[in-house]
């Protein structure tokens, strides 16, 4: 009875000390089964306390969104005349995207310089009349005759021709930009004839009683008419210059809103480029990481779904605002994109390097660590025995853990084995 009593218990025995083996399968290739553990010493693997650099991180998934866009509107009204551009195309800095019809807008300029030219006319006889102010010059009688017989025929035919578009623009068979063009000429020649008329009477009776007062006061009214003239010129050339549209940036065209022959109006949502050589990744943090955060970080920037993996960026953007709705912090990482294998929209898994990572600490493994309700510690090798070390632990990376307090360099920690070792049971074997 009591031999088959033993039996039984060394069969219960063999079964728990199995047991025990298969729980801990990490640390079954460093030893060879319990007995030699508890008889000859615990099997184990070490590592030293180093000194080296950590880096702490967060890691976060956000959108991809191109690291610039351009929207681009039309700044004159006519109809598309040609386009250069189509969706999914790359264009670059300066490259001409549309041409709008400038037929109307190239009327109005002609009529623009033309009264300049005749504004310019006039001011030159009024010079010419101020410094001849002592005599009657009928050269300079006969070129204000001149003027104001030029400025007369343009006010015929621009009166004529605004007098025709009205007619055609009630009908419908003129748009209105060639109606309001008809009629800023006609009201432009009109300024010019009558200021021609103005300049001829108190020129010539400059000229009469030599009244050198009144002549140069002829020459600034001259000159204000002149300067005037100018700046229509100025603004009719600009509308000419509106009617060709320019990419602002280099990039791919990723809308795209007009057609040939289509009326485009000032305002207009033309194209929408978009700079894709960078893009850029939006994530949103916690109040406790964004403190950690600052423009220029380090970012490690991993994208299933393009097969990228490990691509560095950096951090572009720290909002120091809290998000009302979210109450989370934006932030925006950076990443060149120079081969295009990144799509805007792709979700990404950015890993940020926060301002707690730290350079010379001194850093053991962190599998080396035990962790408890009382604290953290280590098991320190002295010869052939291990100690039980409390230690204060700081930044973590995933693989090694800073030690603020309670080792010093160079001491030698259990890595593997540590569930085998106890106060009675501390005698252990190095094994690499």
């Amino acid at each position: 009875m009591n031999n088959l009593k033993k039996i039984m218990a060394l069969a219960v025995s063999a079964t728990l000390v199995a047991a025990a083996l298969s729980g801990c399968s990490h640390d079954a290739a460093v030893y060879e089964d319990a007995t030699d553990a508890t008889e000859a010493g615990v099997n184990v693997t070490v590592a030293k306390a180093e000194i080296r650099d950590i880096e702490a991180t967060v890691t976060y998934t956000g959108e991809m969104v191109a690291g610039d866009i351009a929207y681009v509107t039309g700044k004159a009204s006519a109809k598309a005349k040609s386009i250069n551009a189509n969706l999914g195309d790359w264009v670059n800095k300066g490259d001409v995207l549309v041409k709008l019809d400038d037929s109307d807008y190239s009327f109005q300029l002609s009529q623009a310089k033309a009264a300049y030219n005749q504004a310019d006319a006039a001011y030159q006889s009024a010079v010419v009349a101020r410094d001849n102010v002592e005599g009657v010059n009928k050269q300079a009688e006969l070129q204000l005759s001149q003027a104001v017989n030029a400025s007369q025929i343009a006010y015929n035919d621009a009166k004529l021709n605004y007098e025709r578009q009205s007619e055609l623009y009630k009908k419908g068979s003129v748009s209105l930009v060639a109606y309001e063009s008809a009629k800023s000429a006609y009201e432009n020649a009109t300024l010019a004839y009558e200021s021609a008329k103005a300049n001829y009477d108190i020129n010539i009776s400059i000229l009469a009683d030599g009244n050198k007062k009144s002549a140069d006061s002829a020459v600034a009214t001259a000159k204000a008419a002149k300067d005037s003239a100018l700046l229509a010129v100025e603004q009719a050339e600009s509308f000419m210059d509106n009617t060709v549209i320019t990419a602002p940036i280099s990039g791919y065209i990723s809308a795209k809103n007009v057609a040939l022959g289509q009326f485009a109006s000032a305002g207009m949502a033309l194209f929408t480029i978009a700079d894709t050589r960078n893009l850029e990744i939006e994530i949103k943090v916690t109040e406790a990481v964004v403190s950690s955060l600052k423009v220029g970080g380090k970012a490690i920037v991993s994208v299933p779904s393009a097969n990228v993996a490990g691509a560095e960026g950096k951090v572009s953007l720290v909002n120091p605002v809290k998000d009302a709705a979210t109450g989370m912090y934006i932030v925006r990482v950076s990443v060149p994109n120079s081969d295009n294998a990144l799509k805007v929209g792709m979700f990404a898994d950015v890993t940020l390097v926060t301002t707690e990572s730290l350079e010379d600490a001194l850093c053991v493994p962190t599998r080396a660590i035990v962790q408890t309700e009382d604290g953290n510690y280590v098991l320190v090798v002295n010869g052939n025995w291990a100690e039980k070390v409390w230690v204060e632990c700081g930044t973590e990376d995933g693989e090694f853990t800073s030690i603020i307090s309670g080792l010093k360099e160079g001491d030698i920690v259990v890595c593997e084995g540590k569930d085998y070792i106890s106060e009675e049971n501390n005698i252990v074997n190095i094994v690499e």
